[in-house]
């Protein structure tokens, strides 16, 4: 990997302040040192302060400066053109924390008189995709946030102005560049064999390999049917809407999964405002729904009619998949061809209030969101995860949907999130490292499962609601 860069080096030449770096190492001095050489650099450090040994041997060069509560005199010893940089103290903290420094610091700090201007400091192996090669990156991406003087000097400003820095360099990332197709495409060629999807329904399991597989062939028979940019998906979770995802992305198109749990007029809406002409579902699914506004039966491709079909394509990619290079194929498919700003996934709001709502998806959107999702968590790649969530709802589709074919991670389907005592079953069954619900959903595990059943979970993690404290502690 190569040395720390800071974004905006030019920075360094406004008129005397204190710089707030959010956490620094020696490399990251280092570089801030040597830019700021034509400039008189006063180190600033807690008495009390723990630094990392390196960066206390660089300090030995340099004037330091010690103060306890209160910062005093740094105005006269600075003058007009001195910086002042203040080392933070080592602490242990979670990956991407903002800044790692004692809220008591930032008010002295904060009280010295004197303008201030953060550092962020976004360290790339702490904040990166498992597909995201980071050797030809730089270690840490620094940028100084906007100064702050006067009234402007408050905490809350800081840590605002140190987000807004930290936005710009993780914007910055080469895999925010790219596409979720061909992220999907780079992943699932590298997890391969290592990881699987376990269907909770037929208790049938496939490779990460093998849904690659189906996944491109079914994506040739889109290309040959349609030329439609977006198409239609109503399936609920399981490997068929797995493969038909991948398999629309695939095409170099876009999925839309519509809420099957709508009503007709509601569904009939968002497939106008899609302007949707091609489906994919399935004829056992059909039977479940007879209800839905299901659109004309040419319009229709029926996994479960065509699955013997595309069985010696799906070998044929295995094949192909074993000898031909990613990039090659990548490129071949035109999985780049889109703006990285461009509309990945098109999902559909519920319509509450008027006609359901289109909202559109960006690849960096979902790349981004996946990539700060995954960093939060200290999970080993080839953990499992509970997949029941709807395809149709964004934390269906970027949580238990893209982020475990992406991250390397099992993925355990189940049609319904409603059905506790099956899905308890499953989490025992198959070690579920992480489990994925609404508060809602939560209160029906406190019914239907078993408190060992429970025992391997590591994260369960809620959205879409407001979790009550009471029943996040019951739940624990």
């Amino acid at each position: 990997m190569q040395s720390p860069i800071l974004l905006n080096p030019e920075s360094l030449t406004a008129p005397a302040h204190i710089l707030v770096p959010s956490r620094l190492n020696a490399q990251e001095l280092a570089v801030i040192i040597q830019q700021a050489s034509s400039r008189s650099l006063v180190l600033l450090a807690k008495e009390d302060a723990t630094l990392d040994p390196a960066v206390q041997s660089m300090a030995r060069s340099q004037k330091v400066v010690r103060f306890n509560d209160e910062i005093t005199g740094l105005s006269e010893l600075l003058g007009d053109t001195g910086i002042a940089l203040f080392l933070p103290s080592r602490v242990t903290t979670l990956n991407g924390n903002p800044m790692d420094i004692a809220a008591d610091t930032i008010e002295s700090i904060c009280a010295a008189g004197i303008t201030i201007a953060p550092i962020a400091v976004h360290r790339t192996a702490e904040t990166k995709l498992v597909i995201d090669f980071v050797e030809n990156e730089a270690t840490s991406i620094m940028k100084i946030g906007a100064p702050l003087s006067g009234e402007e000097v408050t905490p809350a400003n800081l840590l605002q102005n140190t987000l807004l820095a930290a936005e710009a360099c993780f914007s910055s990332r080469s895999f925010l560049k790219t596409s979720l197709s061909a992220s999907l495409f780079t992943a699932l060629r590298h997890h391969g064999n290592g990881n699987f999807v376990h269907d909770g329904l037929d208790n049938s399991r496939i490779s990460f390999q093998k849904l690659h597989a189906a996944s491109l062939a079914l994506s040739d028979r889109i290309l040959a049917e349609t030329s439609n940019v977006r198409v239609g998906i109503i399936l609920p979770p399981g490997k068929g809407g797995l493969i038909a995802n991948l398999a629309v992305l695939f095409a170099g198109k876009i999925p839309v999964n519509l809420n099957f749990t709508a009503g007709k007029k509601s569904v009939e809406s968002a497939i106008k405002q899609a302007e949707l002409d091609y489906f994919i579902t399935a004829e056992k699914f059909m039977e479940k729904m007879p209800n839905f506004a299901w659109p004309s039966a040419e319009q229709l491709l029926l996994l479960d009619k065509v699955v013997n079909e595309l069985k010696p394509k799906a070998l044929a990619w295995m094949i192909k998949l074993k000898i031909l290079p990613t990039a090659s194929i990548i490129k071949k498919r035109g999985l780049l061809a889109r703006n990285n700003d461009d509309e990945a996934v098109l999902l559909f709001t519920s319509g509450s209030s008027g006609e359901p709502k289109g909202v559109p998806l960006s690849h960096r959107n979902l790349l981004a969101n996946i990539c700060q999702f995954s960093s939060r968590l200290d999970c080993a790649a080839g953990s499992s995860l509970l997949a029941c969530l709807p395809l149709f709802h964004s934390f269906g589709s970027t949580v238990t949907t893209f982020f475990p074919l992406l991250e390397g991670h099992n993925i355990i389907t189940y049609p319904s999130p409603l059905e506790t005592k099956r899905l308890a079953e499953l989490v025992e069954e198959h070690n579920v490292t992480f489990l994925t619900s609404t508060p809602t959903f939560l209160r029906g595990y406190l019914r239907n499962a078993k408190r060992e059943q429970l025992a391997n979970l590591k994260f369960v993690i809620t959205a879409a609601e407001k979790l009550p404290q009471n029943l996040a502690q019951t739940f624990e």
